[in-house]
């Protein structure tokens, strides 16, 4: 420091900003302040306000640095999941953007999922868009390994495990029949053949209700009730006009079966809740 300096007291910022007015030799000083006058103080006690500035304005750039940096690492990984979402976690498991960190990059595949989710699958019965949270996001988009998902009843369970195969399906390329869904009942797989093709088919749900009341009339008139198997040929019948691929949905115990009996092989046993596989699925 120097005299003439413009300083601030470490211990007394309330005096604001004052002048070294002198300097001695033992490394005390005196300075005059607004409304105060500090006399033989140790220079320590002081902070140049030139310093000062000149650490704020390098900070401040620092930030303005890393936050471009950040920016365009982000842009970076958005084209990356929109163009190949499976390669994405090699190529940044190699070579992560400059100024991104992992936690980023967890955060934007959230984010990513979640906008994806919200724009391609149904609104709730109120009309309100159905958006994962951010477990159910991630759970989505694991598409290595294995992932564990353990919820209450009610939490979303299905939902996320519908759109985590709308996703592959749909922005991951993966075939249908790569994929297969199981479920602990029938009425379960059912209700997952019957929400994937809705989000499949825009035109779905009404062709559903159209085909399901023929069939409850076609049952009333025979003087038989309505089973899982009418309600999975509405699906698959359904599925069939709107040409819509499905993925292989069934019980554990259709799966079970099928792999301890593999004698009795039904060619693509559509309904699902048989306890038969399709040729394909025995096969592998």
């Amino acid at each position: 420091m120097k005299i003439g300096e413009r300083v601030r007291h470490r211990d007394s910022k309330d005096a604001g900003i004052g002048n070294i007015t002198e300097i001695y030799e033992d490394g005390r000083c005196d300075a005059v302040f607004p409304n105060c006058k500090f006399t033989w103080v140790l220079l320590e006690k002081f902070i140049s306000v030139e310093e000062e500035e000149r650490r704020l304005a390098e900070e401040e750039y620092l930030k303005r640095e890393a936050a471009e940096l950040l920016s365009k690492g982000l842009d970076q990984i958005r084209e990356q999941l929109q163009k190949n979402f499976l390669g994405a976690d090699e190529m940044f498991s190699l070579s992560m953007p400059k100024g991104v960190s992992a936690k980023d990059y967890q955060n934007e595949k959230v984010a990513f999922v979640k906008n994806w989710v919200y724009e391609h699958c149904q609104t709730s019965p109120t009309g309100v868009a159905r958006v994962p949270d951010d477990e159910q996001a991630l759970a989505i988009s694991a598409v290595h390994g294995h992932v564990q998902v353990v919820a209450r009843a009610g939490s979303g369970k299905t939902s996320t495990l519908v759109n985590r195969a709308l996703f592959l399906i749909r922005h991951c390329g993966i075939a249908p029949h790569e994929i297969m869904l199981l479920a602990f009942n029938r009425k379960a797989a059912q209700e997952i053949r019957s929400r994937f093709l809705r989000l499949m088919h825009p035109e779905a749900d009404a062709a559903i209700e159209v085909e399901m009341l023929r069939v409850n009339r076609a049952s009333v008139s025979a003087g038989s009730r309505i089973t899982f198997a009418n309600e999975a040929s509405v699906v698959s019948t359904v599925a069939t006009k709107l040409n819509v691929e499905l993925p292989h949905v069934m019980t554990f115990h259709a799966l079970a079966h099928a792999i301890v009996h593999p004698e009795s092989i039904l060619f693509d046993g559509s309904e699902g809740e048989a306890q038969r596989l399709s040729r394909v699925t025995q096969q592998v």
